[in-house]
């Protein structure tokens, strides 16, 4: 399963555990070992109706997941936060799923687990960088609101194309989850308002090459945004929140 994958599940899958009202989250009990990377350099999650949770990734992933920021928004550290994987094995208080609050309290429940076990020490830096910003065309907005419930996004690969697909998302949930395929950040200033649902397929310029006859090259991303939904990618300057890592240490296993 892709990183893109498991930081757009994570939040949702790890929601299996109970609390008093006003109490922060934690897990009950979490056992930590190293593991060796795949092949891939591949991440996983798992969790069962138990409230049990099986997860394998890096330090640095752990760090984008409880914090909900991509990946260039985390720095500094020692190297191996982005380079050794670690396998977390979670069980909370029981298997009883939270309410509508639940992202938020499994965030904090992941960031409790990494400031204890991994010594996590880090503060917030402003800092300059180029993004884009998500803006209509002057042809305009061409889809009509969805029905769906809630917000999802979900992606995965097949040789040279990329399959993205939405489902009752906002522009603001679609620029978040842009930023993932861009490697910059993403702003809304769409200014359209509502939920939508749709899928674009793609190839990455750095998957061009893996295009055949038999899978031939689609348009950029950059390309079926403009023809399929009306909307433009426009590149800017803009501060960014970045999480600057001072310490963390290897965790004991247990």
């Amino acid at each position: 399963m892709s990183l893109l994958r498991i930081c757009c599940l994570l939040p949702l899958s790890l929601a299996l555990y109970a609390q008093s009202k006003d109490a922060k989250p934690v897990f009950e009990s979490a056992s930590i070992k190293m593991t060796a990377p795949s092949g891939g350099g591949g991440h996983s999650s798992e969790h069962d109706s138990t409230g049990l949770l099986r997860a394998s990734m890096t330090l640095k992933s752990y760090i984008m997941a409880a914090y909900n920021v991509k990946a260039f928004q985390v720095t500094g550290g020692p190297k191996w936060i982005d380079d050794s994987t670690y396998e977390i094995v979670a069980k909370f208080e029981d298997g009883t799923a939270v309410g509508h609050d639940r992202g938020n309290q499994v965030h904090e429940a992941l960031q409790a687990l990494l400031a204890d076990r991994f010594q996590l020490k880090f503060h917030h830096e402003s800092k300059e960088l180029p993004t884009y910003v998500l803006v209509t065309t002057k042809a305009g907005f061409k889809l009509k609101p969805a029905t769906d419930q809630g917000c999802g996004t979900n992606s995965n690969g097949n040789g040279s194309r990329v399959k993205f697909v939405a489902t009752g998302c906002t522009m603001a949930d679609f620029a978040s989850a842009l930023a993932r395929h861009t490697g910059e950040p993403v702003t809304d200033r769409t200014a359209v308002q509502g939920k939508y649902t749709f899928t674009l397929e793609y190839t990455p310029d750095d998957l061009r090459n893996n295009a055949s006859s038999d899978q031939p090259a689609l348009p950029s991303l950059f390309t079926v945004i403009q023809e399929q939904l009306g909307l433009k990618l426009e590149t800017a300057k803009a501060p960014v929140d970045i999480i600057v890592v001072d310490s963390a240490e290897r965790p004991t296993e247990n």
